[in-house]
């Protein structure tokens, strides 16, 4: 009895392991096609379904993270709903600013999501620099010059010959608001001759060491008409310009004029071929406040130096340039022209050496120079 009893329980156990310890039998899978689907799918509205959780789980942006973790469903749910129902996710490229989204998110859930959740392999550091453009942008020139030179004061004063110098110059580009700042120094030396006339009318001539140089800043505008290969520039500024000159030799006079003047200038620049522009400069000037400074005392130091008034003048200059684009710095040359009409100064009454009574004054002259200029702009 015992043992029947024994055997009965071995077998039962025998039984239970051989249970437990089977080993499971595959099931065969099919991976419906669209045919499929679409022949399964209800004939009124089919909706996709979501797929399952897997147990393998890839790497996802935030933005797809977030949306599969919203759709997870219970296994017995998830069983009973066909395979493959719905699409995958394509890949979207790192570095985009388009996050990754399902066919199920809605147009709200995309933008959320791409503003919400950063994109993978850029920071928003460099997605703002990549979309950054400059405000502004500057200009550097330096030119070398050389002009004929001409003063000439009737019946009193003449000053004529050759100078030389250089103009260094910039500009400031202000992309947004889209004007500019220009600022700029011209500096002329030479030893011209000069013709003075003295009060019996005779003529003194002479070699006279000559200096001037003029610094303007101004404001202006750039204005493309119709395309690129044309703009038009205008500016108005103001400028300060100091003039010496002293004859050499024995008592000759020396003259000082200061000038601050206001210059109008419009430009017009054309695009052409090989990277090669060509520019037209028209300037118009007026003097808003001038002195002309006549040194006496180098003649006899009994008699004073006269400070006379001369606000009334206009000036024009002309310019013609060429420039040449290279990778690092710009080739450019230019003709000009510029003339001054300065009217008579104010005067002074004033005694020379013999204690006569004169009256000082600055008759009204004109200055005319034409020169060629060649530098590099960077």
């Amino acid at each position: 009895m015992r043992t029947g009893v024994l055997i009965g329980v071995v077998l039962v156990l025998a039984a239970s392991a051989a249970w437990l310890f089977r080993k499971p039998q595959s099931q065969p899978q099919h991976t419906l096609a669209a045919s499929d689907l679409q022949s399964e799918a209800p004939p009124t509205t089919a909706q996709p379904a979501t797929p399952p959780e897997t147990a393998t789980t890839t790497a996802q942006p935030a933005a797809v993270q977030s949306t599969t973790e919203a759709q997870i469903v219970a296994p017995e749910e998830a069983s009973a709903r066909p395979l493959h129902t719905q699409p995958k996710s394509k890949a979207v490229p790192i570095g985009t600013d388009t996050a990754p989204r399902t066919d199920s998110a809605s147009a709200t859930d995309s933008v959320s999501a791409t503003t919400s959740a950063p994109v993978v392999g850029r920071s928003s550091t460099a997605a703002a620099s990549a979309s950054y453009t400059p405000v502004q942008q500057a200009h550097y020139q330096l030119e070398l010059l050389y002009t004929s030179f001409a003063q000439n004061e009737p019946g009193a004063y003449k000053l004529s010959g050759a100078l030389a110098g250089f103009s260094l110059g910039g500009e400031y580009d202000m992309r947004r608001s889209r004007g500019m700042i220009l600022w700029g120094i011209d500096y002329f030396t030479g030893t011209p001759s000069s013709d003075t006339t003295n009060f019996s009318g005779a003529t003194t001539s002479a070699t006279a060491d000559t200096d001037f140089y003029t610094f303007g800043l101004a404001y202006g505008r750039r204005q493309e008409l119709g395309s690129t290969k044309f703009a038009v520039q205008e500016s108005l500024g103001a400028d300060y310009r100091y003039f010496e000159s002293k004859a050499r030799g024995g008592k000759t006079a020396q003259q000082e004029l200061i000038w601050l003047y206001i210059p109008l200038t419009v430009g017009v620049t054309w695009q052409m071929a090989d990277r090669w522009q060509l520019r037209a400069t028209a300037e118009e000037d007026v003097i808003a406040s001038g002195t002309s400074r006549q040194h006496l005392e180098n003649i006899n130091p009994n008699m004073p130096t006269l400070s006379l008034s001369e606000n009334s003048g206009t000036g024009t200059k002309l310019s013609l340039g060429a420039r040449k684009k290279g990778q690092e710095l710009d080739l450019t040359g230019e003709v000009f022209y510029r003339n001054w009409q300065i009217a008579e100064s104010s005067t002074e009454n004033y005694l020379d050496s013999k204690r006569r009574d004169h009256v000082g004054v600055t008759p009204a002259n004109s200055t005319d120079m034409l020169g060629l200029g060649i530098g590099v702009t960077y």
